[in-house]
């Protein structure tokens, strides 16, 4: 759960819009009655993770997948980072992140929102 929070946290760095977007999306969740796992609909955790999946295919994209992406080209050993039995890697170096990967998307978050409905 630790390592899940730190990813949202690091997608919602990456562009403002994430966060706008998944504000929007819990919003709309709750609004309509559909955001509670516990009654049988999607977590609003679920939700979220829709909304990045969107962002990063969209074209252009509007986020990267951060658990492939790596600045050290010579080994995918480097991409593993051990929780329990699971590969929790992602890149989080923000400083470094537009030397791998650059965001062309200027859509407006109302357009995103659209795209994504």
């Amino acid at each position: 759960a630790i390592e899940n929070t730190r990813l949202l946290k690091t997608y919602a760095d990456i562009d403002q819009r994430v966060s706008q977007l998944g504000y929007m999306i819990k919003h709309l969740a709750k609004s309509c009655d559909i955001g509670d796992a516990s009654r049988g609909t999607l977590s609003s955790y679920a939700y979220i993770i829709m909304v990045i999946h969107f962002l990063q295919q969209i074209k252009p994209s509007v986020l990267p997948v951060l658990q492939q992406l790596s600045d050290n080209q010579t080994t995918k050993d480097s991409m593993y980072k051990k929780c329990s039995k699971w590969n929790v890697y992602f890149y989080e170096n923000l400083h470094e992140i537009n030397n791998l990967w650059k965001n062309e998307n200027k859509l407006s978050v109302g357009k995103l929102w659209i795209e994504f409905l």
